[in-house]
Order: C-alpha cells, then structure tokens, then sequence
C-alpha cells in the first residue's frame, strides 16, 4: 500500500493542519481516491525499462571523476532518478489510456476503468510532481552541487514539455488525412518527442549523476533521443503484426494516430498510401491490412530499416560520446533484446 506518512507527504497543507481523527480522516480520502489506484497500478507487472537506463547512463559516463561524492550518495541518487523516470512514465501510460480510450494495461483493465477517468486523470497527473519530489530529494556535494541540481530540474521540465507537445501532436492528427510528406514529418516527431524523449531524458539523468557537464549532456540527449526513436520504431512495428495480437494491438492504427508505420510507408513506397489507409480504415477487420502487408511486405522491410536506424544511432552514440566501455555494451544488450522481442518474422 502507498502510503502518504511513508512517502513524506504529511507535510502537505491538506494534513499538516490537521492532528488527530481530522487528519486519519483527509488521509483516508486521499487513500482511496489516489494512493490506492496508484498501488494497484504499481502492482501490475512491470519491465522498469526507464529505470535501467538511469543507472546505465550514469555507466556509460562514470569516468567524469565526482569529487567528494559518496558511493552510498550515489546509489541513492541514482535510486531516486529512477524512481522519477518511473513516475512520469506511469504518469503519461495513464494519461495515455484516457486518451487512447484504451481498455487493458499492465495485465487488467485501465485505470479510469476501473476508478473512473476524474480519479485516473488526477493520478497520472499527480505522478508528473511526485517525479519531481523524488528529483529534490537528490542530494549532490561539491562546488557544483547546485549547478548540477539545477540541470537535473532543467531537463525533466524541457523533456516534459517535449513530451506533451508530442502528446498534442498524437490526439490532434488524423494520419489519414496527411500527404505522404507530412505523414513523414508527424510520425518522426512524434517518436522524438515522446519516446525518444523519455528514453533520452532517462540516460541524461544518469549522466548527470555521473558528472558530466551541460555541453555533453546536451550530446548525450541528443543520441539517446535517436537510440529511443528506433526502440519505439520496433514497438509499433510489433504492435502491427495481425497475426500476433496484444491488448495494445493494433490500437494507433485504428485511432489513425503516428507511427512508425506511417513514417516508413510514405517515405518507401509513397504510392501504396491511400491503400495502406484503406486497410486501416477497416478495421477492427485486419484481413485487409494483413493483405496489404502481405503484398508489400512493410513489416518486413520496415524490421529491417529499424535495425539499420538503431545500428546507425548506436555507432553515433559510441563514436561521438566516447562512454564506457563495458556499459556501452549493456545498452546495445537492451537493444537487441528489444529487437529480438518483437522481430519474429
């Protein structure tokens, strides 16, 4: 059970005005109404992808030689980025679902399913703070302690309001209706800006606990935004494939939202547009679409060119960032275990 007196949230207005029966009373409300939904969230099976990239970001950078800081400081560091990363992926899966008018997650049904969308949107909504509470409770010494603070808030609030615009861009855009061009400009900003983003984000917050200065951190988003992008280009590939459902299968397709199936199709084979959107217009029916992918094999030639996107984006990350060695090696581990999960061809 989450519990507000263990997360440190006595000192919140609401409670800590309050002793006694008044208090248990507001708390109890506060239970039901979000640290109970959240618990059940919680609870659900869960990979914490976001949160292994935090500690192999800070790997990749160990080398930027920390003075003064404690091993035990640094684990706790790294402990509290990761639960942060958490949070605010939680938070946007939420919100998501709401969006998405999405009916599973996590192995049960959604959360504004089962608690209602008012109770679900202010839990997702109240994980993008919770993530940075976690952030404040990093603890740095040294003359650059403030300095290095201030670029962990910097760039989860940047990285946030990336993510958003991303978000906007999703709800706001009927792919069906998009030139070839513009189904190739909105898909590829809408990986950058939300997958992209928090993969990047994730690595950057390691680094930073690592030590690296601004101008590098800069770099280091940089590429780890591409090594995201091509991670969300397997998970849509994946997601796509008719004759392997999941309980998100299918689901951008229907909803016309971007992908990297958009992308990939008016950026090889331009023509076949306005058939891949006939095929997507029948569904929940996929015998139309698996025709389609049949015919011009764009799963198959789309696996391909997300291997080659990733290759490309590993390779930039090595040659210009220069990490570590042995935790460069963990990170193209996670990628090819991404690749391999839903490249079954």
């Amino acid at each position: 059970m989450i519990s507000f007196r263990e997360n440190g949230l006595r000192s919140f207005l609401c409670l800590s005005r309050r002793e006694g029966d008044a208090a248990a009373t507001v708390e109890a409300a506060l239970q039901k109404s979000l640290a109970v939904p959240l618990q059940d969230f919680y609870n659900r099976p869960r990979k914490e992808f976001r949160a292994q990239l935090v500690r192999i970001g800070f790997r990749l950078f160990a080398d930027a030689a920390i003075e003064g800081e404690a091993r035990e400081d640094i684990a706790a560091a790294l402990d509290l980025a990761a639960e942060a990363i958490e949070a605010l992926h939680t938070g946007s899966l939420i919100v998501d679902d709401i969006e998405d008018q999405s009916e599973w997650r996590r192995g049960a049904p959604t959360l504004h399913l089962r608690y209602g969308m008012p109770t679900a949107l202010n839990a997702g909504n109240w994980l993008y703070f919770h993530a940075f509470q976690k952030l404040k409770s990093i603890m740095f010494t040294g003359a650059d302690a403030t300095a290095r603070k201030l670029l962990l808030y910097d760039l989860t609030e940047n990285i946030l309001r990336e993510a958003h615009c991303g978000q906007a861009i999703d709800v706001g855009t009927d792919m069906a209706e998009l030139s070839p061009r513009d189904c190739i400009e909105i898909s590829r900003a809408s990986l950058e800006l939300k997958s992209g983003a928090l993969m990047a984000l994730a690595l950057g917050l390691g680094a930073i606990i690592a030590g690296v200065n601004e101008d590098k951190l800069k770099r280091i988003v940089a590429r780890g935004l591409d090594f995201g992008v091509s991670l969300q280009m397997f998970d849509d590939l994946g997601n796509a494939r008719v004759d392997q459902p999941t309980p998100k299968h299918l689901e951008d397709l229907r909803l016309r939202r971007p992908s990297f199936l958009w992308w990939h199709c008016s950026e090889e084979i331009s023509d076949e547009l306005p058939a891949f959107n006939e095929a997507v217009g029948a569904l929940p029916c996929t015998k139309r679409l698996a025709d389609f992918f049949d015919r011009t094999a764009l799963l198959q030639t789309g696996f391909q060119r997300a291997q080659d996107f990733q290759t490309r984006a590993l390779l930039n990350f090595e040659n210009e960032l220069q990490p570590q060695a042995e935790a460069f090696r963990e990170l193209k581990a996670v990628a090819e275990r991404v690749t391999h999960a839903y490249n079954r061809t």
